[in-house]
């Protein structure tokens, strides 16, 4: 016998949850067939502990990236680890490792623009939102992101509560 729970809306069962679940319906046997799936990862540390959610922020501006790690809340948002990368190229270096479920990259930069890059990831990392930011309007860019089903589209100069809100 094989128990699957589906966890849905980003919300994970606690371990104690399961536990009292099993106890009631004295489930122990099958303890050894216990999975859970959460956006097509089979995560035992999801349910141990909080959603571990990992923040990809990719801009050759120092600034902006800089400015974007450090000046917003995001342990209060539930993201675990934030990471920086200058460009496409180091941004795959980035996530081979750190597996995003978010990411912010700027649109225009050397080596590989954004739009490549977020195409990339999304072949590794299907389930990863994308906001895109850009100090151009460029219509080939928009239709991109929307193509790549984008969170968001935020405009450089970036106003503060708009990429909050994005990644909320």
């Amino acid at each position: 016998t094989i128990l699957f729970i589906i966890v849905v809306n980003d919300r994970l069962l606690k371990l104690k949850k399961i536990l009292r679940f099993m106890c009631f319906f004295n489930l122990f046997k099958i303890w050894r067939s216990f999975f859970v799936f959460y956006d097509n990862h089979a995560l035992i540390s999801d349910i141990i502990g909080d959603a571990m959610i990992n923040l990809l922020i990719v801009d050759d501006e120092d600034y902006t990236k800089e400015g974007i790690i450090e000046d917003y809340p995001w342990n209060e948002l539930g993201i675990n680890e934030v990471k920086g990368a200058k460009d496409g190229i180091e941004a795959l270096e980035v996530a081979a490792s750190l597996n995003p479920d978010i990411l912010i990259t700027d649109v225009r930069m050397p080596r590989m623009d954004g739009i490549t890059l977020a195409y990339r990831i999304r072949e590794n990392n299907p389930n990863c939102r994308i906001i895109f930011l850009s100090g151009y309007s460029d219509k080939e860019y928009l239709k991109s992101a929307i193509h790549l089903n984008a969170v968001n589209y935020v405009e450089k100069p970036i106003v503060y509560n708009e990429l909050l809100d994005s990644v909320k």
